[in-house]
């Protein structure tokens, strides 16, 4: 088996098992997996409150999403539609999907860049920053 089978055996495979176990675990456990960045440096780190972002909105109350991880509850259609591209392009068997080009790379740096502002912003002890805090 060629690497390029490879790897689209594995993608095609470990996409709808990851989408599956998200809303499995949102739908039925429910259980917020705790930052250990925030317990060591008491600082929150830019995907806390994800966990229970993600559960509110597979429960489709996308207010206490909101509250809980802003960054997270307004990327997760965008990057669910990049992945899902990617995803069918491994599927139909389509390079040009789900091979890096010069579009997706500047996405996934734009996302970087705003994952890291979302990051220091959300610690910056005023308001409205505060605001970005997840609630407990």
């Amino acid at each position: 088996m060629s690497k390029y089978r490879l790897l689209r055996l594995i993608i095609g495979i470990a996409f709808p098992v990851v989408v599956i176990f998200i809303l499995f675990w949102g739908l039925y456990v429910k259980i917020p997996i705790p930052c250990v960045f925030n317990q060591i440096t008491g600082l929150y780190c830019p995907t806390c409150g994800g966990t229970r972002a993600v559960i509110y909105l597979i429960h489709g109350d996308i207010t206490d999403a909101l509250k809980n991880n802003a960054f997270i509850t307004l990327s997760a259609i965008p990057l669910l539609f990049v992945f899902t591209v990617m995803w069918l392009g491994v599927i139909l068997n389509r390079k040009e999907w789900f091979i890096p080009n010069t579009a997706m790379v500047k996405f996934f740096c734009v996302f970087a860049m705003l994952y890291i502002i979302f990051g220091i912003v959300r610690n910056i002890p005023t308001i409205p920053f505060i605001w970005l805090n997840p609630i407990n």
